[in-house]
């Protein structure tokens, strides 16, 4: 974009003048910034300025140039903010006098105003004034910065303005340098010592780039980084002409505004009412038109450095209102707070020294808002030295979820955090029988709605919890009155006393009757092994009656008989049978107790090893 460059010239008669040049870039914002040069101190006589709304177009270079007495041995440059947040990124300003820089800012920071004081360097006489147009050449080096030079030429090719070699920048550094062109057709070329042009990607770092830069209007656009050894442009200067004019609504307070306009009309139509237009949202308002969102918020800030050795003088810049420099000191991760408006720009800019080029690419960082989400992160080692990286921070904004819960605060489940109602319960307790809680509540609670469970938590399993019972299941929780006592008892149905609600069989207990006249009872039982035998050997004992020579038969097989062995008859001794200990017939056994029963009525115990 070309301008017309108006401002106030100091009158001089002297003969001698010396050309003083202000290249100024504009933020988002260009309207508020304007400055003034003064003579001598901050309150000398005004040299020349422009005012608010002088600059027009946002990111857009300006060069204003004028010629100075050359008496003038020393002048003040004031640069203010109409807003009070200075210059933000990418704005810079640089003041040149015979073609020495005296003033460079390339990253402002200040807030309304800030002002420099300098001695005007001596010159040689300049020519008459002559038709020439500012221009500014912007050489992006890459990391062979001696290799790199530059010429403007007329038609008859003569070297109008040089530049370079480049040898004590730091890798990749943008390098600006004012100059004035005459008008009319003109070639911009670019030299490369080595051959490979600014294609430092060829050598494992970035590649470079070229522009320049007249009237806001970029001319000359030089993308390709392998050009080889050389690469000229054609291109033609002329005056700067006002920039067109944008109609629009320039207030921003209506939802019209449009950031790009540079007159007002009457397009602001809409007043914007802030609020949480998420229906969703428990406050949302149905009259509002524009998101009210968080203006600020706590970000967090990680440089990153692949060897964990600090960063050796390279600097990281954040760029909003004002600039935040940071420094890596040591670890391969180092963690900063700051504070960011919102929804805005962010801007960020890697700095490095001549002395730092060759760690450059251990660096890197990443930036993330509260809420975890990263705006802008760049890891190592894929970091590009005075690359503006561009993000917009986010905070959130004013709406408020959702939140249903109990809002009395008397009640047992209430929710201090809770703005939208739910139902409420005093008594808590478990009402569902299914679980173990219901089995063990004492407190009998109840609710407002039967939806709602409390202190249900464990399943109920049902079954006999006594451990001494039967049927006694180590699963269960809750009793259900199925335990089954253990008893023990006779179970065989032919047994005398045979139990028929025993569960737990005890047969060495069961009577066995021998159908004798004597009937049953002691010790008149078939699986009593003495009394067995003596009906075995003596029928008449079982036919007849138990006598008392049944009697001294029992006790002589028993072992408590101490007198002579009474017989009914003389019974020649032999060996009638073998039993076990409950009288049953059974051959001769190692290692078991038996009882050899002979003719003559005796008895012998044997356990045979």
């Amino acid at each position: 974009m070309k301008k017309l460059i108006l401002l106030l010239l100091l009158p001089f008669t002297l003969l001698g003048q010396k050309p003083l040049t202000v290249i100024l870039t504009t933020d988002n914002y260009p309207s508020e910034t304007y400055w003034i040069l003064m003579k001598d101190s901050l309150y000398g006589d005004t040299i020349a300025s422009v005012s608010p709304g002088y600059y027009t177009s946002a990111n857009t270079t300006y060069i204003d140039s004028i010629v100075i007495a050359d008496s003038i041995t020393d002048i003040t440059f004031l640069v203010r903010d109409t807003y009070g947040d200075g210059i933000m990124s990418p704005g810079s300003f640089f003041v040149t006098i015979c073609d020495d820089t005296v003033i460079s800012v390339p990253t402002p920071n200040f807030n309304t105003g800030m002002y420099w004081n300098r001695n005007v360097p001596n010159c040689m006489p300049i020519p008459p004034p002559v038709n020439c147009v500012p221009a500014v050449v912007n050489i992006n080096l890459d990391q062979f910065q001696s290799e790199t030079t530059w010429d403007i030429k007329d038609t008859n090719g003569t070297v109008l303005v040089s530049g370079g070699p480049y040898t004590n920048a730091p890798d990749y550094e943008p390098q600006f340098e004012p100059v004035c062109l005459p008008m009319g057709n003109l070639t911009f070329t670019i030299y490369d010592a080595y051959g490979d042009g600014l294609a430092g990607s060829l050598w494992g770092g970035n590649d470079g780039s070229y522009y320049l830069i007249q009237c806001g209007d970029t001319l000359v656009h030089g993308t390709v980084a392998n050009f080889g050894t050389d690469s000229t442009h054609t291109f033609t200067s002329d005056t700067c002409m006002p920039p067109p004019l944008v109609p629009g609504c320039m207030d921003e307070d209506y939802l019209e505004y449009n950031p790009l306009a540079t007159i007002s009309d009457s397009s602001c139509l809409t007043l914007k009412i802030l609020g949480c237009i998420d229906s969703t949202m428990f406050n949302y308002d149905s009259l509002a038109n524009y998101m009210d969102y968080i203006d600020s918020c706590d970000y967090t800030l990680i440089l990153h450095d692949l060897v964990g050795n600090g960063w050796v003088g390279s600097r990281l810049d954040i760029y909003q209102d004002d600039t935040t420099q940071f420094v890596m000191t040591s670890g391969s991760n180092q963690t900063f707070t700051i504070q960011l408006k919102a929804p805005e720009e962010v801007k960020v800019k890697f700095f490095i020294t001549a002395q730092a080029s060759g760690t450059a690419l251990e660096c890197g960082f990443t930036l993330k808002n509260p809420m975890g989400d990263t705006v802008l992160s760049v890891v190592p080692p894929f970091i590009m030295p005075f690359h503006t990286y561009i993000g917009t921070t986010y905070c959130g904004n004013e709406c408020i979820e959702v939140g249903s819960g109990c809002m009395d605060s008397t009640a047992f489940n209430y929710d201090s955090t809770a703005n939208t109602s739910l139902p409420c319960y005093y008594n808590p307790g478990c009402i569902s029988p299914a679980y173990l809680e219901y089995h063990i509540d004492t407190t009998n609670g109840y609710y407002t709605d039967i939806n709602i469970q409390d202190s249900c938590s464990t399943l109920a399993v049902f079954g006999c919890t006594d451990s001494t019972a039967l049927n006694y299941d180590s699963l269960a929780n809750v009793d259900n009155g199925s335990c089954s006592m253990m008893i023990v008892g006779c179970m065989d149905p032919a047994a005398y006393n045979y139990n028929i609600i025993a569960n737990i069989s005890d047969s060495a207990n069961c009577l066995y009757d021998a159908s004798c006249m004597t009937g049953p009872g002691n010790p008149y039982w078939l699986n009593d092994p003495c009394y067995a035998w003596v009906i075995d050997i003596d029928e008449y004992c079982c036919e007849n009656e138990w006598d008392t020579i049944c009697q001294a038969t029992y006790d002589y097989c028993e072992g408590t008989w101490v007198g002579p062995l009474l017989t009914r008859n003389a019974i020649e001794r032999k060996l009638i049978k073998i039993t076990d200990i409950l009288g049953r017939p059974i051959k001769e056994t190692n290692n078991q107790l038996l009882f050899y029963i002979y003719s003559d009525g005796t008895v012998e115990k044997k356990l045979i090893k």
